[in-house]
């Protein structure tokens, strides 16, 4: 029996006007997801794997257009262009899980209401079964019906990807687009959501494109695999092994980790750079001691030049560790606590300026003390005000200094870190949105380094970029901390990743570190339950 097409692209031509002229985004795709079907399209940054799945939705942003081509849902010839008509498509066709899962949530609407109102638009469903629906839609993302009353803000970047999850499932699209679906969770979750997924293409409730960076993802979940390279379908397979294209075989390549191949050089004899002792925090009321416990007795110290690598399932308080050893958030001190206790100090910061011989890091601390300390967050697209250019963001840090450098030496200072991270000068004139996704966490990373700190936390840094980028960009993490002696705290999922780049690693579980030492040692034979749990889930692509 011949498989029955669901969506059907010939020749889907997406183009640009601008300043520069004509410039093709997708370039002639034809492509054909069958009934029940599990597709996996990847591809570098900037391939028009995105924008494919954004056509296919009516979502183009302003300014792409559609030059020729055409879809069909289902046999019946539907015009990408018209936004009427792909509005009535979406309805009951088509749902899409979006990359940046935050954008895609109301920030003032608790999310059981969000999921509610795909429920109502899906089905017409009377209001005594709507609660129902929004329960059992959250059960299927691993959520509990409690939940259904938090805001967005109140949720970790995983649990925020669940709920986007969620709203798509209570919509019963035919067709699931899951654009990077994964990429905030960790292993755990993530091996949790690709089951559910797989599971619904098996049962026949869903058909499903999955655009992912991840080889091992769409490995695992798909029985077919596009690749996109330069706006086209340059390759397609049944498996990693039969894809054969240039551009398919470096994305494999720069897929897989060697263990300890990225470690920055690490001199033992080093003193140590930070310690933390007994930090706790809280999120309630009478002085959060009576909240949900999110930080517990939290303690250990960073080498100078180390990078110690953090990470555990979403929502254990990683992050909210990170931002309290930048000093963004208070730590909540305990109950006849040791004046030893509930501390961040650095130490040896001898050969600053200040002359101090340490500091002690909290919200209160002069900007002389925040100049030790940078951060290079998950999503640079929101690290950045999209109407500054390359020169201003990646000066602001410079404000914290006692004398602001003249427009001449800001300037060069900005041109510096450009060159440290690969980027030419000329870029400082131009804004966010001209560059990739890899060359704006780039970007990122020289206005982490323009006043030389001494400590950089990565949280997330390169999960959201494709495995080829990030495997450049490890390697330049790797080089600027052996080059300036900076230590380092990467926060990531990605196991395998932090791996090759740490020296040593934590586990986090319910607010509380519960195992703690050399990466080598604890990858080969971890302790603790949480640990094994979380390298057991870890997918590897197979080749």
């Amino acid at each position: 029996m011949q498989p029955t097409p669901l969506i059907s692209l010939s020749d889907l031509t997406l183009t640009t006007h601008g300043a520069s002229g004509r410039r093709v985004l997708v370039d002639g795709v034809t492509l054909t997801i069958n009934q029940g079907e599990n597709l996996g399209l990847i591809g570098a940054s900037g391939a028009g794997k995105s924008l494919l799945a954004l056509a296919m939705m009516g979502l183009l942003p302003t300014g792409v257009v559609v030059e020729r081509g055409s879809m069909a849902i289902n046999g019946k010839a539907v015009d990408v262009g018209d936004d009427k008509a792909m509005g009535a498509a979406r309805r009951g066709w088509l749902g899409m899980i979006f990359q940046d899962p935050y954008a895609a949530l109301n920030p003032i609407v608790a999310v059981g209401k969000q999921i509610a109102e795909a429920v109502r638009l899906a089905h017409a469903s009377p209001d005594t079964h709507i609660d129902e629906a929004v329960a059992d839609a959250l059960g299927q993302v691993g959520l509990g019906d409690d939940y259904a009353s938090r805001l967005p803000h109140e949720l970790s970047g995983g649990q925020r990807q669940r709920v986007v999850i969620a709203i798509t499932l209570a919509g019963r699209a035919k067709l699931l687009i899951a654009d990077e679906a994964t990429t905030a969770l960790d292993s755990i979750t993530q091996m949790a959501i690709l089951r559910l997924l797989r599971n619904l293409v098996g049962q026949g409730r869903i058909t499903l494109l999955l655009i992912s960076h991840d080889m091992a993802v769409v490995q695992y979940c798909c029985r077919r695999l596009a690749v996109m390279a330069g706006g086209r379908i340059v390759d397609e397979g049944a498996t990693l092994n039969g894809l054969r294209h240039q551009a398919s075989r470096q994305l494999i390549a720069a897929a897989h980790y060697t263990p300890g191949n990225l470690r920055p050089p690490l001199v033992k004899a080093k003193a140590k750079l930070l310690e933390v002792a007994g930090v706790h925090k809280n999120y309630g009321t009478s002085g959060g001691r009576d909240g949900a416990g999110v930080l517990r007795d939290i303690s250990f110290t960073i080498k100078q030049g180390e990078m110690l690598g953090l990470v555990g399932a979403s929502g254990v308080g990683k992050s909210t560790l990170g931002r309290v050893l930048l000093g963004l958030e208070a730590s909540d001190g305990c109950p006849n606590e040791n004046p030893n206790k509930d501390k961040i100090i650095m130490h040896d910061i001898n050969n600053n300026s200040s002359g101090e011989g340490r500091i002690i890091i909290s919200p209160r601390m002069p900007n002389r003390h925040r100049l030790h300390l940078s951060a290079v967050f998950q999503n640079p697209a929101t690290a950045f005000n999209p109407r500054h250019t390359i020169a201003t963001i990646i000066a602001e840090p410079l404000r914290l200094l006692p004398a602001p450098p003249t427009a001449v030496a800001k300037r060069q200072l900005v041109a510096a870190a450009l060159t440290q991270v690969g980027l030419p000068e000329e870029a400082m004139t131009r804004y966010p949105h001209a560059f990739s996704g890899g060359e704006k966490q780039r970007i990122a990373i020289a206005r982490a380094l323009i006043t030389a700190p001494k400590l950089i936390v990565f949280d997330e840094a390169v999960s959201n970029l494709d495995a080829t980028i990030r495997q450049h960009i490890l390697r330049l993490i790797s080089q600027l901390v052996a080059r300036h002696g900076i230590s380092g705290l990467f926060i990531s999922h990605d196991l395998a990743l932090v791996h090759a780049l740490c020296h040593r690693v934590m586990v986090m579980a319910c607010g509380r570190i519960v195992e703690m030492g050399d990466s080598d040692q604890i990858f080969a034979h971890p302790r603790h339950p949480r640990s094994k749990a979380l390298l057991a889930s870890v997918l590897q692509p197979i080749v």
